[in-house]
């Protein structure tokens, strides 16, 4: 778990990047990134990468069950108890293929609130 934090303790813009060709390789190519990754300075593993991945892949799968519940009629609250007490966003930009996964400490229906704000704005 050691690499894992150092993967988020790289540069914001390398992890976004990391984010992002995990995407959409698939959850694949964890070997060919991480001597990438290495050749750039950013030294790592490809089983730290695949550990990362994997938890993001959880994430992402997560948040996709929350939003099939909400489209069925679940609360905001009872869709974000995924027994951390951490509500989990991810922000696509299906233009350009790019998400992020935000984790955060704020409840679900307050940044649902504040989504909806700052669309109005």
């Amino acid at each position: 778990m050691a690499q894992v934090l150092r993967l988020k303790k790289f540069p914001l813009f390398i992890q976004k990047e990391i984010d992002q060709r995990l995407i959409e390789s698939g959850f694949g190519d964890y070997e060919l990134l991480a001597e990438e990754l290495t050749r750039r300075g950013y030294r790592t593993s490809k089983s730290s990468l695949h550990r990362y991945g994997m938890q993001m892949k959880k994430h992402i799968e997560n948040a996709r069950n929350r939003e099939r519940a909400i489209e069925a009629g679940i609360t905001h609250e009872a869709a974000q108890d995924t027994g951390t007490g951490r509500t989990t966003v991810i922000v696509m930009d299906k233009h350009n293929g790019r998400a992020r996964i935000i984790e955060t400490d704020v409840a679900m229906h307050e940044v649902i609130a504040e989504i909806k704000r700052m669309a109005k704005a």
